[in-house]
């Protein structure tokens, strides 16, 4: 049973045992389980072995499909979780490509659910504001800046706020 198989493979991650859970939890998204963890986690797990030994280089959209794919799938179910909202940001902002207009509005999607949460909208604003979505990055930037308690985070969302109010040249 896939949904069983889900929640097995979810107590083997949490219990530290990665290689235990994977192939639980790839036949649990394969079956279409509704349970928004297995697909984050997984696309966790397909990121860290995309990225390893790979600090600073960019992929392809297609070389990041497998990761993304599963967060679309994960964010559409509830509860919708900000760690699937942070790690899709966090694999957009490393592929060359810029990410669709979906995305984009799944990402702002998660910046309005999590408004709240700072980092989250620092990630989201930071990718709006490599791919000149101006308006959208300023909002999360917003929201950042609301619900930010510590004056390093602050000072994050006012540098990203004054890149953005800076004239680009052509």
């Amino acid at each position: 049973d896939p949904r069983l198989g889900a929640v097995l493979g979810l107590c083997e991650l949490d219990a530290g045992q990665e290689t235990a859970a994977r192939p639980l939890l790839e036949t649990a998204l394969a079956a279409g389980v509704v349970r928004p963890r297995v697909y984050h986690e997984i696309a966790r797990l397909r990121f860290a072995d995309l990225i390893r030994n790979q600090a600073t280089r960019e992929f392809t959209a297609g070389e990041l499909a497998p990761v993304i794919e599963a967060l679309r799938s994960g964010a559409k179910q509830a509860p919708a979780l900000p760690e699937t909202f942070a790690l899709l940001a966090d694999a957009w902002l490393r592929c060359q490509e810029a990410p669709p207009a979906g995305d984009f509005a799944l990402l702002a999607h998660g910046a309005h659910l999590f408004s709240w949460r700072p980092a989250l909208n620092y990630r989201i604003a930071l990718l709006q504001a490599r791919h000149g979505r101006r308006a959208e990055a300023e909002k999360a930037i917003a929201n950042g800046l609301a619900s930010a308690t510590d004056e390093p985070t602050r000072a994050r969302f006012t540098q990203l706020q004054a890149l953005l109010a800076t004239p680009r040249k052509p």
